[in-house]
């Protein structure tokens, strides 16, 4: 614990007038994997409609609102990460990240995924959708790799 207090004060004397606030969103529970290390397997619960999901981004959106009128003197400034289970599964995966574009555009947008589903078609997509980063799952060597996400998953 002490030197996690150590590393947010040190941020906290490096970036005095920010903060950022990160939602990291699970929209689905769905993968095309079954690599050693995960828990998403064991969960079952439904998936949010893209309606409701946008809800959330809106409430996120007024909450750091919020923040900045009660700290003006700090950039308050909010990421949504999507992920999963492999979030390119979702259905409606495009519509939310277009959806969260257009109406959210103050909000950084991150996407997580194994990067599977990720064609040229689905590339072209990604960027035109302006995340801030999209990461890629990669657990180390071929052998580590696949070790634990499947043989051949590497390539």
């Amino acid at each position: 614990m002490k030197i996690f207090r150590q590393l947010i004060a040190r941020q906290r004397e490096a970036l005095p007038h920010r903060a950022r606030f990160i939602l990291q969103w699970h929209i689905t529970h769905r993968c095309d994997h079954r690599c050693a290390h995960c828990y998403q397997e064991r969960f079952d619960s439904a998936e949010l409609p893209v309606d409701r999901l946008l809800e959330v981004a809106g409430q996120f959106s007024r909450f750091l609102a919020g923040r900045q009128s009660q700290q003006p003197d700090r950039i308050i400034s909010g990421q949504l990460t999507i992920t999963g289970g492999e979030p390119l599964l979702y259905p409606a995966v495009r519509a939310l990240l277009s959806s969260i574009r257009t109406e959210y555009r103050h909000l950084h947008r991150a996407l997580l995924t194994n990067g599977s589903l990720i064609d040229p078609a689905t590339a072209e997509w990604l960027s035109g959708i302006h995340c801030d980063f999209i990461q890629v799952s990669l657990e180390g060597s071929e052998a580590t790799h696949d070790s634990i996400r499947g043989a051949g998953d590497y390539q």
